[in-house]
């Protein structure tokens, strides 16, 4: 199946995500005192409510700013969202023993963890913590579809956008690099993963890191 196929599922197929930034004032209106404290504590960030607490104003500032800008290359791809995706919580963790505690058994995308259940995210905070969002955004971003996608679709777009840099404040996916393609090669050539196993995934199912490239390969071609 070709690239245009999986671009135009996906402009049918996904709802959308606010790109607003602003304090949580709106929310706990009616509420006790307590429980209306602990909400406008938080702040919104797309479509995700950040407690206050758990970050400093610059980190967020940043955060907020580049995480804007790689859903706006999502929208730009994969055309315009219809609908207004489900609002998550997002925890920002400061210590690695932190994050592997609460993520224990959800979820996990390279330093991130999703917790679909209960609207929630979990994210280390990392010199590599946007590598971590890009991931979990795209994958969050895909859920919002109105029916689901086998594991390679999900799965390649991950790994395509994955490759996202942020150049002169807006992010482009480049062209892939040698170093990718070389391993995609190899394992093609290798014959140890085949395709037909890899599109033949059902949902739910996950890809091995070999499964992955092959994944990468057939929405980046």
């Amino acid at each position: 199946m070709s690239k245009l196929w999986l671009i135009c599922a996906v402009c049918i197929l996904l709802l959308s995500c606010r790109v607003t930034y602003y304090e949580d004032e709106g929310f706990g209106r009616g509420e006790s005192g307590d429980d209306r404290q602990a909400k406008e504590s938080s702040l919104i960030v797309l479509n995700y409510k950040i407690p206050r607490e758990d970050v400093d104003a610059e980190s967020l500032q940043f955060l907020a700013v580049n995480l804007k800008a790689f859903n706006d290359l999502l929208q730009e791809e994969l055309s315009s969202p219809r609908k207004v995706m489900v609002q998550m919580v997002m925890r920002l963790h400061k210590s690695a023993a932190e994050f592997e505690k609460s993520s224990s058994g959800l979820l996990m995308r390279d330093g991130g963890a999703i917790d679909l259940k209960n609207s929630r995210v979990h994210i280390l905070m990392s010199k590599k913590v946007m590598d971590s969002l890009i991931r979990t955004h795209t994958f969050i971003y895909l859920q919002g579809f109105s029916s689901e996608f086998p594991p390679w679709v999900v799965e390649g777009f991950i790994e395509y956008f994955s490759d996202a840099k942020l150049v002169g404040g807006s992010y482009v996916v480049p062209l892939c690099s040698e170093e990718r393609v070389r391993r995609f090669l190899e394992v093609a050539q290798s014959g140890q993963v085949r395709l037909g196993d890899v599109v033949n995934k059902a949902s739910g199912e996950v890809l091995s890191a070999e499964e992955k490239l092959w994944a990468w390969a057939l929405v980046y071609w």
